[in-house]
């Protein structure tokens, strides 16, 4: 019984921390950086995908992120 309460704090306790990194890196610190991209998600063959698995994405200056898809079928509209 302890052993079951403390396993399933612990896993509390570790998407809690999970969370907190995550909101961490999109906080704005007055430069680009590729992680205000994560929660984009793109329809690709019918299934919502990250953009970051799609494309590259990279710092170019301080307020300047590009991003170049992998493929044309990735953002062409049929």
């Amino acid at each position: 019984m302890l052993d079951e309460i403390n396993k399933e704090s612990s896993q509390r306790m570790q998407k809690t921390i999970d969370a907190f990194s995550s909101n961490l890196r999109k906080i704005r610190t007055g430069r680009a950086t590729p992680d205000i991209l994560d929660s984009i998600q793109i329809d690709y063959y019918g299934n919502e995908t990250q953009l970051k698995q799609l494309a590259n994405i990279s710092v170019e200056d301080s307020q300047t992120l590009a991003i170049s898809p992998w493929g044309k079928k990735i953002y062409s509209r049929n």
